[in-house]
């Protein structure tokens, strides 16, 4: 529990530093659009699934008081998602016909900026769309991969100096824009044909419009491609073991493009989980294998996504307005922006735009709107090699973490930031609020500075009025009350016996309530499941009480994983303290359930 709570305050720490250095651009254009997409909202939402993640490792006294930074990020993702949104409303047109290979561009002009001249270069070019994949996924994807995986982003070496200087200039490490609406039909079939699909539809028929035989006849009559030799690899295409990407590779194809659906698959789910950590050799098809392989034998892969998407936060972020799918309204409506110019499907749209809000049926995430994380999608180019670019790296607060001799640190270096100027707190010859603050607590909170600021309040007067401090501090009780909820976050993590407690109008030092003693350790009903692939899939009925075959393989890591676990579930209902019932879904795939006896 120890070891999960200072995990879950690092990915807090990180949130909040987050919230503190980065608003939206105050000269906004596409390229700071795509900077703060890149450089800033790929890391922050990953934060904010790791910490989801750690919620259930801790305890309430640590929990209760994470969840209010983690509704403190969400907020501030709306608001710089109704920025974009408005922005795009007006500028979308532009963006749609941005072909300048150096500068963001949208999907649909893919294969000719970026695709073809790499051909033409004589690379031959494994193009892989992770379906769904946002960019907190990708760089929790591809961040170890060159380490693991020799997989690294980095340009190839080239032999025209022009073609060579303008991938340069656009780099290894991008992004790309999602024709919006960010619906398959539209977004993955634009990325294929190299044009915007004619194509209206927008609900949630979409698997039937985004078939495999418009897909196939859009790449195949691809301008752009002209005589290019190549073949598309869909879900159904592909093989469990990837066999037939394994055979495109071997054969006289220059290009070979393949889609892989394990992000989209996991949104389908009814839970409310956060999306599972990714690694590249967890990806379905042994992806992992023939990834490496084409590397290493000198293929180019360029690696993008249909569209991203926004994850489920809360039940009450779901919006009552009336609409077409999870992420497209038909009304106006907080939260909604409407999109009038530029090409679009039909016209007007009205989109939602706040972070992890959905209408209709509830799923672990949606995609269709506006939201930065479902516009902005990664686009790499990966070569064999152990070293990233450079580009691919966190920004300054991820990683601001305080050295080994940080207390000793925090004691000595007065702090930079100036007092606020608000009534109360003119310039003094004071003391820093560090210097007069306990090691351990200085160090906890050394990264939020208001923090620190109450924390030397409540040293120096024991109790302090809330309406004082939110002077002091310049800003509300409401203000005031959150701040306190992350100092303690800070404190519980670090393991400091002290915490701010608010009684009334009053905040003072108080001591953390002890943990509940843990139950006492039974012998588990697991213990007989000497399977580590059953146990896991049974740990998780146990907890969840339901799985779909799409979650099942996505859970195990391989579709023959999961059948294996299919023909033992009698035997496995013998073992558990429930019965596991097998129920046929209209796509012909199953759910398994639990029934307590």
């Amino acid at each position: 529990a120890h070891t999960g709570g200072l995990a879950l305050v690092r990915e807090l720490s990180r949130l909040a530093r987050f919230q503190r250095t980065v608003d939206a651009p105050s000269a906004p254009d596409l390229e700071a659009w795509a900077t703060l997409a890149r450089d800033h909202i790929a890391w922050a939402d990953l934060a904010f699934r790791r910490a989801r993640h750690r919620l259930g490792d801790v305890g309430v006294q640590l929990a209760e008081p994470a969840r209010v930074v983690l509704n403190q990020y969400a907020s501030h993702r709306n608001t710089l998602n109704r920025a974009f949104g408005a922005w795009l409303a007006q500028h979308w047109g532009d963006v749609a016909a941005q072909t300048d290979v150096r500068r963001p561009f949208a999907l649909q002009h893919l294969t000719r900026l970026l695709v073809r001249p790499l051909l033409d270069q004589g690379q031959r070019v494994l193009l892989l769309v992770l379906d769904g994949c946002d960019l907190a996924s990708f760089v929790d994807l591809f961040g170890p991969a060159a380490r693991q995986n020799g997989l690294a982003l980095g340009v190839p070496t080239l032999p025209d100096p022009d073609v060579r200087h303008d991938l340069a200039q656009g780099g290894a490490w991008r992004v790309a824009v999602s024709p919006v609406p960010t619906v398959t039909s539209h977004a993955r079939r634009a990325l294929f044909a190299g044009d915007l699909p004619k194509s209206g539809v927008l609900d949630a028929t979409e698997e039937r419009a985004a078939n495999a035989t418009n897909d196939e006849r859009a790449f195949r009559d691809n301008a752009a491609l002209g005589d290019v030799s190549r073949t598309l690899l869909l879900k159904g295409d592909v093989g469990d073991l990837g066999e037939s990407v394994r055979t495109a590779l071997a054969s006289s194809h220059q290009l070979v493009a393949v889609v892989l659906n394990d992000v989209d698959d996991a949104l389908s789910s009814k839970e409310t989980t956060p999306m599972r950590p990714w690694r590249v050799e967890q990806l379905a098809a042994e992806a992992a294998r023939w990834l490496e392989a084409a590397a290493e034998a000198g293929w180019t892969l360029v690696v993008t996504a249909d569209h991203g998407h926004t994850p489920y936060v809360s039940r009450d972020r779901k919006v009552s307005v009336a609409g077409a799918g999870g992420r497209i309204a038909s009304e106006p409506g907080p939260g909604v922006i409407e999109l009038r110019d530029g090409p679009l499907p039909t016209a007007p749209v009205h989109l939602l735009a706040d972070f992890g809000a959905w209408r209709g049926p509830q799923h672990r995430g949606w995609h269709g709107g506006v939201g930065l994380e479902e516009v902005f999608v990664p686009l790499a180019v990966v070569t064999s090699g152990n070293e990233h670019t450079e580009a691919f790296a966190p920004p300054e607060w991820w990683r601001w973490l305080a050295p080994e001799d940080a207390e000793a640190e925090v004691a000595q270096a007065p702090s930079s930031e100036a007092a606020p100027d608000v009534p109360g707190s003119e310039p003094t010859d004071a003391p820093e609020p560090a210097e007069t603050l306990p090691g351990d607590v200085a160090v906890a909170l050394q990264y939020v500075p208001d923090a620190l600021k109450l924390a030397a309040l409540l040293e120096a007067g024991g109790t302090v009025d809330l309406t004082m401090v939110s002077v002091r501090l310049g800003t509300t009780i409401s203000g005031v009350r959150q701040l306190v909820g992350t100092a303690n976050v800070l404190l519980g993590g670090a393991n400091v016996g002290r915490c701010l407690v608010v009684t009334g109008d009053h905040i003072a030092w108080g001591v953390p309530a002890p943990e509940p003693a843990p139950a006492p350790v039974e012998e588990s009903w697991l213990d007989q499941v000497q399977d580590a692939t059953e146990r896991t899939v049974l740990q998780h009925l146990d907890r969840h009480r339901a799985i779909t075959q799409r979650e099942l393989d996505d859970l195990v890591g391989s579709a023959r994983k999961a059948r294996r676990f299919a023909g033992r579930v009698e035997a496995l209902s013998a073992v558990a303290p429930f019965r596991i019932l097998v129920e046929p879904l209209p796509d012909g795939t199953k759910r398994y359930s639990t029934l307590k006896d």
